[in-house]
């Protein structure tokens, strides 16, 4: 059985201008395998990893309602939270390089790709997809890394069931948005009623909020996967981020839990990493230096080392030794 597991999270987010982007197709290109528990309409479920690159292919897998995920590996089980601008494809460079000591399961937001599209409020929808993720999966606990919106979502995990979680990485993320929600919404969104797409905003986005470029690839991987988000949930996860507030809460989170941030992230920047490691009681901080706002796209080298050790058995948020349960 899985070592017992929690999560945390949260965010601030995108004051950047939108820029022109280009669509385009192409993925970042590593094997694993994807899934889509059914929708209500009854598509047949794909089959589990369960060990690196071996599928499961027999026709045992359980069908399960309303979740799609991808994953790759054996051991702990890692819960991977996109960000807005991404699906689970935005966590392959992680699973490529944390397989090999992980089982590392990238989820679909609520109405993203394959995940059942969400009655509002999302973010107890998608606190609540993980859990049903979890059982169907057999999971008892997870370590949990969200980073921006998913680190937001990874939040209200931990706070809505501890006992699910146990570590927490929360990267370029925040306690609470720090922006005017209407405002920001109406300029984030406006794209859209202009006629652009969603891949269109992400493209954007993803130019305006790194500190050094994309390579062609990785851009290009994030708008092709942003094809297959619908308007619909866009805006749903654009509420979620506009409307989140959860300061005056992290003090129960008692999680170990690392806080990464980009050096040079202009949306959720140092000053809201160190307010996150003041609140939480059991949290420690690392910046990544030279990278913006996508830190695991940017340095995922970098970026992967840091979970690895923080994940390792042994480990402490402070590199001391291990913590106990957390309940």
């Amino acid at each position: 059985m899985p070592r017992r597991i929690r999560s945390g999270g949260a965010l601030r987010v995108l004051d950047h201008t939108i820029l022109p982007s280009v669509s385009s197709t192409a993925i970042f290109g590593i094997s694993y395998t994807k899934h889509a528990m059914p929708r209500c309409g009854g598509v047949s479920s794909l089959p589990t990893v369960r060990a690196e690159d071996v599928e499961n292919t027999g026709e045992d897998a359980p069908e399960f309602e309303g979740v799609g995920w991808q994953e790759r590996g054996r051991g702990e089980a890692i819960l991977f939270l996109h960000p807005i601008i991404g699906t689970s494809d935005y966590w392959a460079p992680q699973l490529r390089a944390l397989s090999d000591q992980f089982r590392c399961i990238a989820v679909d937001s609520p109405g993203y790709r394959d995940s059942s599209i969400a009655e509002e409020p999302m973010v107890e929808a998608a606190t609540e997809q993980l859990i049903a993720l979890l059982d169907h999966l057999e999971i008892e606990r997870a370590h949990v890394v969200g980073l921006s919106l998913g680190g937001m979502q990874a939040q209200h995990a931990a706070l809505h069931h501890p006992t699910r979680f146990d570590r927490v990485v929360l990267a370029d993320t925040s306690a609470a948005f720090g922006a005017d929600p209407d405002e920001w919404l109406a300029g984030w969104l406006s794209p859209l009623d202009e006629g652009g797409s969603v891949a269109d905003v992400v493209g954007s986005a993803a130019d305006a909020i790194v500190h050094q470029p994309l390579s062609p690839e990785t851009r290009l991987a994030l708008t092709e996967s942003a094809a297959a988000i619908p308007r619909r949930a866009f805006e749903q996860a654009s509420r979620v981020i506009a409307g989140h507030n959860l300061a005056d809460r992290l003090g129960q989170i008692q999680h170990p839990c690392l806080v990464v941030v980009g050096e040079h992230d202009g949306e959720t920047p140092l000053e809201y990493s160190h307010d996150l490691v003041a609140a939480i009681p059991n949290a420690a901080l690392d910046v990544i230096p030279g990278v913006g706002h996508l830190s695991s796209l940017e340095d995922p080298e970098r970026f992967n080392a840091a979970v690895r050790s923080f994940l390792s058995p042994n480990s402490s948020p402070d590199g001391g030794s291990p913590m106990e349960d957390h309940s």
